[in-house]
């Protein structure tokens, strides 16, 4: 145990592209964002998924669209 209960850590894997839900994930985009956001943060994810399996990869993205990923990232695991 790292800490007290309920503070361990919690895995999260992704075995491939097939295993996200991209299509409900559009619709909470679609319902929640005005359609060119929705459209933005949906191409983030569809193109920089492998960032979940391995986090560093954020560090190959450019600077300029870096934090883009981030808050389609952090849409995502809403």
């Amino acid at each position: 145990m790292a800490g007290p209960l309920g503070f361990e850590p919690k895995t999260f894997s992704l075995e491939g592209k097939q295993d996200i839900d991209l299509k409900a994930y559009r619709e909470y985009l679609d319902k929640k964002y005005s359609r060119q956001y929705a459209s933005l943060l949906f191409g983030y994810i569809k193109k920089h998924y492998q960032c979940f399996l391995n986090p560093n990869e954020l560090l190959k993205i450019p600077v300029s669209i870096r934090s883009n990923v981030l808050k389609a990232m952090v849409s995502f695991s809403k």
